[in-house]
């Protein structure tokens, strides 16, 4: 998907939210509301321990037993990483990327 941050990225930010408990097999709009307004809109940037290649039931067990991680991974929020993204490439596409989730409006 285009849309998505580059790969290494989005897997950080996937499997951050793996180590947080979160169903990143469950599509967006099947998250419970509070679920999915964290993972878009928060503000919060957690360093959580990252389990590379591990699945979800892999990453609980590992997490239970305290087992070092593969590193630690920052996440950051789609608003966000769309926000700083934007103000902060110096890739003309990333910014065309990012700015399809973007509106601009005058203000009221």
């Amino acid at each position: 998907n285009p849309s998505w941050p580059p790969a290494s990225q989005a897997q950080n930010l996937r499997d951050s939210l793996v180590t947080k408990a979160y169903d990143v097999d469950r599509p967006g709009k099947d998250l419970p509301k509070k679920d999915r307004d964290w993972i878009l809109f928060t503000e919060e940037t957690p360093t959580v321990p990252v389990y590379a290649g591990f699945t979800p039931a892999e990453t609980r067990t590992a997490l239970k037993r305290k087992m070092e991680p593969s590193y630690m991974g920052t996440f950051t929020g789609a608003r966000r990483y769309v926000l700083h993204t934007f103000a902060n490439t110096q890739s003309a596409l990333m910014r065309k990327r990012v700015s399809r989730f973007m509106e601009g409006k005058p203000c009221p």
